[in-house]
């Protein structure tokens, strides 16, 4: 299966996103990317935000690893000297400093102690892969590239697909483990950003948000022979109607290479695209009706209803009390026409394309300011 992809939309909507970003418009107002909300090592600065990297997997909020790693960064910074983890440290002492690090701040939130044994703090998702990817990827990098992951950019740069092709593991012993063009072009960002190697055309990371942002603007689209998965069918038949498509490595790849390539030749910075992107979908698209299940995330699938546009017909009762309509702030309203929910996805790796359905009820003008949407965690928490 081939997604089609609609570069005249996708510039409108690309251009959009660049340029309110790039200005600083009132909309982006406050917002704090992840990378930027928790302090940073003094030194080692380039190697502490690789290991950042690689949590960044599955419905994780990005927010929440950067905190506990400097946490765990202040107990033991040799764990993100790569060095020193090859010679003097193992998977299983990694996942017990995790979870000494997690139990703390898990204790802070009055967790219980069954939680923190079942999630072991933000880090927690899948930890004991994530402990060995982490000692792994320290032995590669001590091998390889001597223990400081800024060699890898070293050797002449054309663009984000000849450095990939130096870490891929499936092509190099050379190559890190579970980071794939997603991650890779994530962390490739945060060092350009904090100036550590040079701009060059580097890809969107696609994402659960950036795909959520390109398929309801119909950036990209499904053919119409497109056949839904039968897991739709299975655990949301309320959505077995609606577009859908299970994601693969192939398909997200296909279009984080189409999107450098895209923005490269309209001079589109990705520097002002990615945030852009991730910040829509995340204080948006999140929280705008069609996209959250009637009966919340429960892990009984079949019970997770979606409202689409025929029961709003039948009752616009459905519509919540003093609703805020995010819609209503998005600078991408007009391009957009779908609705796409987390809880497929990320469940069952399924993305599902609903028919957005705008608020009936309107705001007069010069009342928008009365209005005003507030994102999560737009500020620089307090130390």
């Amino acid at each position: 299966m081939k997604m089609k992809i609609n570069e005249g939309r996708a510039l409108r909507v690309f251009k959009t996103l660049d340029d309110l970003w790039g200005e600083g418009a009132p909309i982006f107002k406050d917002v704090v990317l992840s990378q930027n909300r928790w302090p940073m090592p003094e030194k080692g600065i380039a190697n502490y935000l690789f290991y950042a990297s690689l949590p960044m997997r599955g419905a994780v909020n990005s927010d929440d690893p950067f905190k506990l790693l400097f946490e765990l960064y202040k107990k033991h910074p040799d764990l993100f000297d790569p060095n020193l983890v090859a010679r003097c440290w193992t998977p299983e002492k990694i996942v017990k400093a995790i979870k000494s690090v997690s139990r703390e701040k898990l204790l802070e939130r009055s967790c219980s102690d069954a939680e923190f044994q079942e999630n072991g703090g933000s880090l927690g998702y899948r930890l004991t892969e994530r402990a060995e990817y982490w000692y792994q990827n320290s032995v590669i990098l001590s091998t390889y590239w001597g223990g400081d992951i800024l060699n890898v950019f070293n050797y002449g740069i054309v663009d984000f697909e000849d450095v990939f092709r130096r870490i891929d593991n499936n092509i190099t012993e050379a190559g890190f483990v579970g980071m794939r063009r997603k991650i890779f072009s994530l962390l490739t960002i945060w060092l350009q950003e904090k100036g550590f190697i040079p701009t060059f055309p580097t890809p969107l990371p696609v994402d659960f948000h950036a795909l959520r942002v390109l398929w309801a603007t119909k950036c990209i689209d499904l053919p119409k022979n497109a056949k839904s998965p039968i897991a739709l069918q299975e655990y949301y038949p309320s959505l077995a109607k609606w577009p859908a498509i299970r994601m693969t490595e192939q398909l997200t790849d296909g279009i984080a290479i189409w999107s450098q390539g895209f923005m490269a030749e309209n001079k589109l910075s990705h520097y002002n695209i990615n945030p852009a992107i991730w910040v829509i979908s995340r204080d948006f698209c999140n929280n705008q009706l069609q996209n959250k299940s009637a009966a919340g995330d429960s892990e009984k699938f079949v019970s997770s209803k979606f409202f689409d546009k025929e029961e709003f017909r039948r009752n616009p009762d459905l519509w919540p009390k003093n609703y805020k309509n995010p819609c209503m702030h998005c600078p991408l309203e007009k391009l957009c026409t779908g609705a796409a929910p987390s809880n497929p996805y990320y469940r069952k790796g399924i993305m599902v394309r609903l028919e957005r359905i705008p608020y009936p009820i309107q705001v007069l003008p010069g009342m928008e300011d009365s209005f005003i949407y507030n994102g999560r965690r737009r500020s620089v928490p307090k130390k």
